[in-house]
């Protein structure tokens, strides 16, 4: 008989343990999504941070196409056309090409992503990853374990493999990025 008050008690226990993880982790994401100050996911930061070559984060897609047209590179654009479905903030990618692209004396393949006309990453494909890794760190940025190096004020850089498995380098602005995964974490 004392057993089975003991089970009860540890059942019990169990149960009371299980409703209040549940009541706060629904106060948590309900006090994430909808007590969180809103975001406009359009705002665009008077501080932009350097990426790669000079090229700055914040910059709309036809500022960076004027910058194209200025140096003589040809490119190519790829644009998710998708609407934003009604009740959400938009979110509309933008993501331009650039095939002979040149930096530190490397050729490859840059693409450049925008986020609701913002630029937000550049995305380097040398043609010799590991020369080209070795120049940018006799250029002064030292990457850690995970690969990655941090360039005041808002720059992030890390080494990468792409879904089609080719190596790069991507440049982007971490305020930028957070909006990017906030949206998906609200929305998607």
């Amino acid at each position: 008989m004392k057993s089975i008050g003991k089970i009860v008690k540890i059942i019990i226990v169990s149960i009371i343990v299980i409703l209040i993880a549940t009541i706060l982790s629904f106060e948590l994401w309900f006090f994430e999504y909808y007590h969180l100050p809103p975001v406009s996911f359009v705002k665009v930061e008077s501080t932009r941070t350097k990426l790669i070559n000079g090229i700055e984060s914040y910059q709309s897609i036809d500022d960076f196409k004027s910058y194209l047209g200025h140096n003589s590179l040809q490119w190519k654009v790829d644009e998710d056309g998708k609407p934003t479905p009604k009740g959400r903030p938009p979110f509309n990618i933008y993501e331009i090409t650039i095939d002979n692209y040149s930096h530190l004396g490397f050729g490859g393949e840059l693409t450049v992503v925008f986020f609701n006309n913002r630029l937000l990453e550049a995305r380097f494909f040398p043609s010799d990853v590991k020369n080209y890794i070795t120049a940018l760190e006799k250029d002064g940025i030292r990457f850690d374990n995970n690969q990655e190096a941090k360039l005041s004020p808002y720059t992030l850089v890390l080494i990468a493999t792409d879904y089609k498995e080719r190596q790069y380098v991507g440049w982007s602005d971490t305020r930028l990025e957070k909006e990017f995964d906030l949206w998906i974490k609200r929305y998607s």
